[in-house]
This record gives structure tokens, sequence and C-alpha cells, in this order.
């Protein structure tokens, strides 16, 4: 039976392809391992592509899935793999390891890289990565989240957890863990260690650390270093 789907699929094909030849595009792929697939690595795929252990095409819009995925710029639509990069992704991206240049949609996996910039959702149950991040990393096992410049929010939820970032407008929260703003942090931190350099809002935990301080320490602990009172036990504020 799985011969006779095969077949079919590949007789589609080679109906397909010859009125398609002229565009560079076809509605359907199939591939075993690149160059051993239905249509060439410099089409696109307007459709459905189907990578038994790994397939390469210049972009795709529809459904992607297989072993390995990849495309030279783009995928738009849902791509679903053991290994899924490293184009763009606009849509949704499933997969063991997940490493794209740029996110607008969702990326999901054991972990997940993005070597620009993350419009939309980060998940991992290892550890995301991205520069920059307009929306929400979320990390649910150990290490955790990782960005230079973020605008809404770094969660983990596994044991332990770490958030890392440069500068970070919104939220910091790590159950068990801690959250690290190197430069600048506007919003709140929730952790057992917390760390901004230069905080405006809320930080809870159990020790709390900041270099300058607009806002309120909650802790068994709080330090601010620029504050006539630099340690204090259960609140410091700074103004």
């Amino acid at each position: 039976m799985r011969k006779i789907c095969l077949v079919s699929i590949l007789l589609m094909g080679l109906l397909i392809a010859p009125s398609s030849a002229m565009a560079g595009w076809s509605p359907l792929q199939v591939a075993v391992w690149h160059p051993a697939q239905l249509v060439p690595d410099d089409w696109d795929v307007y459709g459905l592509r189907m990578n038994l252990l790994y397939g390469k095409n210049k972009n795709v819009w529809g459904l992607d899935l297989g072993a390995a995925n990849t495309t030279e710029k783009k995928v738009r639509g849902i791509q679903a793999g053991l290994i899924n990069g490293p184009g763009n992704l606009g849509g949704i991206g499933l997969g063991g390891i997940n490493s794209t240049r740029r996110v607008d949609g969702c990326q999901a996996g054991v972990f997940s890289v993005a070597e620009e910039r993350v419009n939309g959702i980060q998940l991992s149950a290892l550890f995301n990565n991205s520069p920059v991040v307009r929306g929400l990393q979320l990390h649910a096992g150990i290490f955790g989240n990782f960005s230079d410049d973020v605008m809404g929010a770094q969660i983990g939820a596994g044991l332990p957890t770490f958030n890392q970032a440069e500068t970070v407008r919104g939220l910091q929260i790590s159950a068990i863990g801690a959250n690290n703003a190197n430069q600048s942090m506007k919003g709140f931190q929730f952790a057992i260690y917390n760390f901004a350099k230069a905080m405006s809002g809320v930080q809870l935990g159990i020790v709390n650390y900041a270099e300058e301080m607009k806002g309120l320490q909650v802790g068994l602990l709080n330090v601010v270093e620029d504050s006539p009172i630099p340690f204090l036990p259960i609140f410091q504020v700074g103004l």
C-alpha cells in the first residue's frame, strides 16, 4: 500500500512538473535526499512539500513536512520536521531543531534559534535564542531564553531556568532561576535572583540587585548600588 501511494505521488508530480516548468514552481515536491527530488532546488513550491529525508528549495508556501526541511529564502505556512531552517519563517515552525534567520509567527521545538529576530512566539524545551524579540520567549525545560533586545516577555517555567537579555521592556519571569538584564529593564522581574543594571519598575525575588533603581524591590535581600542605603531586607525603593 505504501509503495502504491508513493508511486501515485511521483506520477502526479511528473504530470504537474511540465506545466509549471517555465515558471520554475510546482504545487508538489517530494524529496528523498537532495538532489534526489521531484523538482529542482531553485524552484518554489506552492502547496505541499514532503521531504522523506532531506529536501531543499528556494521558497515554500503551504505545508512543509519531513525529516530535514531547508529553504534558501522563506517558508510561508506550516513547517514540521526534525530539522527546520535556515530560511525566514512566516507562520508556524514545529521541530526538534529550529534554526532560521527570522520568525514572523511561532517557532517551537527542542531548541529554537532565530539569527535576526522574532516577531511572535518562540518556544523550546532546551533554549530559545534571538537577538531581537518582539513578543514572547517561553521556555519549559533547562537552560533558558537568550536575547539582546526584548519588547514583550521572557518566561522560564523549567528547572533551572535563566532569562538573559541586554535590554528588556516588559517581563522577565523565571519560576525557579534567575533573570538578567545587562543594560536596562523597564517592567517586571520575578525570580529567585534578579539583576538589572538600570531598573525601572518592580523586582520580586529572594535576591534583587540593581545598579540604578526607579521603582520597587521586594525580597529577602535588596541591593541598589546608587542608593544611600545600598542593602535592605524586605523592600527597597528607588526614586
